[in-house]
């Protein structure tokens, strides 16, 4: 699970991006440091086919992400508009999403939520795999609406909730 893109500061190319890019357009992503690792809520996961990932990236850095992080198969991408200072660089850097799918996903229909000091996470996986759209932070009206949207979908068995009982009701 290594993050790719890394940040480029010369260039044409670079310029051509930061001018296109909205200006600090990572309010839907919010980094908790926990010990000395940065773990990112809030990525825009993309499922591919395992074929056209290469295409996938490209739209992706076109419509100004600048970096991506992907399951073992890439399968699932995550992306990130959020860059990081250059003193920051060092720190590991880790999807909450892929953190939670390998360490402590039991499979089947999983929803996460965790709560910040100034707002909410929820994290939703299916099969071990982070769900496109539930990957994101709030204020806890819009992470509980969220919520509500995934419990509604169909699933083949009772989905698992752990973590914040704000969002969750009964949580394991």
């Amino acid at each position: 699970m290594k993050w790719k893109w890394p940040e480029r500061s010369k260039g044409a190319a670079a310029a051509k991006r930061a001018a296109a890019e909205p200006a600090n357009d990572t309010a839907g992503e919010k980094s908790l440091l926990v010990g000395k690792v940065d773990v990112l809520f809030g990525l825009q996961w993309v499922s591919t086919d395992g074929e056209h990932v290469k295409a996938e990236l490209r739209t992706a850095r076109n419509a100004g992400y600048s970096s991506y992080v992907a399951n073992d198969d890439s399968s699932v991408l995550g992306l990130s508009r959020s860059r990081r200072e250059k003193k920051d660089r060092r720190q590991k850097r880790i999807a909450a999403a892929l953190l939670l799918a390998d360490g402590f996903s039991s499979g089947g229909s999983e929803i996460f939520a965790i709560r910040f000091d100034d707002g909410y996470g929820v994290v939703a996986l299916r099969d071990a795999q982070p769900v496109p759209g539930f990957d994101a932070v709030g204020d806890l009206g819009s992470m509980q609406a969220l919520v509500d949207s995934f419990m509604q979908m169909p699933h083949l068995s009772q989905v698992r909730r752990c973590g914040c009982d704000e969002l969750l009701g009964i949580a394991e």
